[in-house]
């Protein structure tokens, strides 16, 4: 019997902000705190067989009234070999909680989401934020480990988007001043139509974006010309076959490459296309800023590359237990949500494998629900479809309305998981 390396744990789904991307304004899950009793079970239970415990989820989990406490049974029942990591807004980690955290209780790693170095911006993107508070806080715990007498590792999370896309070159470089060890940056998950126009990817492959060239730039005149032209040689017109000759020739060309051509989503997103490339060298500067710096940075993808696509919970061997104990494969099936991918709406039901109130980690953990999933998704290039190069994604497919089943025949559907594919981040 197997047991998961990595432990995610989801304190409380409440947060003391409302930040404008966040998956907690958009699912109706009842909020709420993990009870200690059921946190201890869980500990006991992990106790000489994980390597890393993650405490956090959908909320800030300095939320919990008790979250020191719980740092506190997880070294006692697991001793300095595990690894305590957690990621927080920032704004409740002051002077005497960071000193507890780390110094009483030496907290392996703690990563501050921040988005911008514009105080006015991110209290803007993080509602409720105060941004002095914040810096400060992440002022103090980068100085309190310097004297630390461990290992402690310092992260920076950032979720970039049209708005603050040009504010992540000063971000970097203040953040490497005060001297994190890594940041992570994140495209932005588009919970809804709205909030897909600040975006800045394509969940398309960059292969398909060169070979269409300008062709996605003439709107759906191309289409309708090439429609025009094959019905005119059928019926004798004989008009210009040229709109029709250039579509085949990238159909033909991207089946020669394995690919498929979803032509919908590239007219209705060219306006991100032209913003892609600020992305793109926004990206380039933040490389050599923390190269210079001797940090350590990991870079969301722009475009999709569909054969190397993986699952960060399945590669790290991690389960996720919710606030009331539920068990889930991942952060993206935590709670049921709506998302707007591949310019359409698509509801992610949420997905339990198990309940550890009732059941035992070691269960769960190696029932043939969760054994089949973790199976097929090692290897999800091959067995699970990519649907943002499909056209018929973006048309309407009975298939993309939710994530009960791919075309593949699969349950859950991960066809168009973001994470699989490196746009969105989740640190575990």
């Amino acid at each position: 019997m197997s047991f998961p390396k990595i432990l995610q744990i989801e304190p409380t789904n409440s947060c003391n902000f409302g930040c404008i991307m966040c998956m907690r304004n958009f699912f109706s899950a009842p909020q709420g705190f993990m009870n200690m009793s059921l946190y201890r079970k869980i500990i006991e239970e992990a106790e000489g067989q994980v390597k890393r415990l993650v405490l956090y989820g959908q909320g800030e989990p300095l939320f919990h009234p008790n979250f020191i406490q719980m740092i506190a049974l997880a070294r006692e029942f697991m001793g300095l070999d595990v690894q305590l990591f957690f990621s927080t807004n920032g704004s409740l980690l002051n002077r005497d909680v960071a000193d507890k955290l780390l110094k009483t209780y030496k907290v392996d790693e703690i990563s501050f989401s921040v988005d911008t170095t514009d105080f006015a911006k991110l209290e803007r993107i993080r509602i409720g934020a105060v941004s002095e508070v914040i810096f400060k806080n992440l002022k103090y715990v980068a100085e309190l480990k310097k004297k630390l007498d461990y290992d402690f590792k310092l992260g920076v999370e950032a979720v970039v988007m049209k708005s603050n896309i040009d504010d992540l070159p000063d971000l970097v470089k203040n953040m490497s001043e005060i001297g994190v060890d890594y940041i992570v940056v994140s495209q932005m998950i588009p919970y809804t139509e709205l909030i897909s126009h600040d975006t800045a990817y394509l969940t398309v492959s960059r292969e398909i974006i060169e070979m269409v060239g300008d062709i996605a730039r003439l709107d759906w005149e191309i289409v309708r010309r090439a429609v025009y032209e094959s019905y005119s040689f059928m019926y004798g017109h004989l008009l210009s076959r040229e709109s029709e000759l250039s579509l085949k020739e990238i159909w033909n060309q991207a089946k020669r490459l394995g690919l498929e051509v979803n032509l919908p989503l590239l007219i209705e997103k060219r306006d991100t296309i032209r913003l892609i490339k600020k992305a793109e060298e926004n990206f380039k500067i933040v490389k050599e800023i923390t190269e210079s710096n001797g940090i350590l940075i990991d870079i969301p993808e722009i475009f999709v590359n569909t054969k190397k696509r993986s699952c960060p919970y399945i590669e790290k061997e991690a389960m996720v237990i919710r606030h009331d104990g539920k068990v889930t494969p991942c952060f993206n099936f935590i709670y049921s949500h709506p998302i707007y991918v591949n310019n359409h709406i698509r509801m992610d039901n949420e997905v339990i494998l198990g309940n550890v109130s009732k059941q035992t980690i070691e269960e769960i953990w190696n029932s043939k629900q969760y054994l089949d999933l973790r199976e097929r998704l090692k290897n999800i290039s091959d067995n699970v479809p990519w649907c943002g190069d499909c056209p018929y994604s973006t048309l309407g497919c009975w298939f993309t309305r939710n994530n009960k089943m791919d075309c593949y025949g699969n349950e859950p559907s991960c066809s168009e998981c973001l994470y699989s594919v490196g746009i969105a981040k989740c640190i575990i």
